[in-house]
């Protein structure tokens, strides 16, 4: 059986993965501090409401989403209107890492 990673662990590694993708959330330290708190918040206690918008609140393109086949744990969702093939790529991606933890 595989250990449990702990949540600021967790959260370490999502915060990390996402900043290599998202060149916007890797310049805000601020920022990542944030939704760093707000994962491991969340893997201590998932709730089912939990969304973070990745990219700029006013595009919301791309939202981090609890993964429902893996409770407390979370994915990477992308809402464009038509993602193109490089949108996808990127979602498969990065959710085949998240899904390593």
């Amino acid at each position: 059986m595989r250990m449990k990673t702990p949540p600021s662990q967790y959260a370490d590694t999502v915060v990390e993965i996402l900043s290599g993708e998202f060149a916007d959330l890797a310049a805000d330290p601020a920022v990542a501090r944030v939704l760093h708190r707000k994962i491991a918040e969340y893997v201590a206690g998932p709730a089912a409401g939990f969304e973070w918008i990745v990219d700029w609140p006013s595009v919301a393109n791309w939202r981090l989403k609890p993964d429902q086949e893996r409770p407390g744990r979370l994915r990477l969702a992308c809402y464009k209107q038509t993602p193109s093939d490089t949108d996808r790529a990127l979602e498969e991606k990065v959710n085949a890492r998240l899904a390593t933890l």
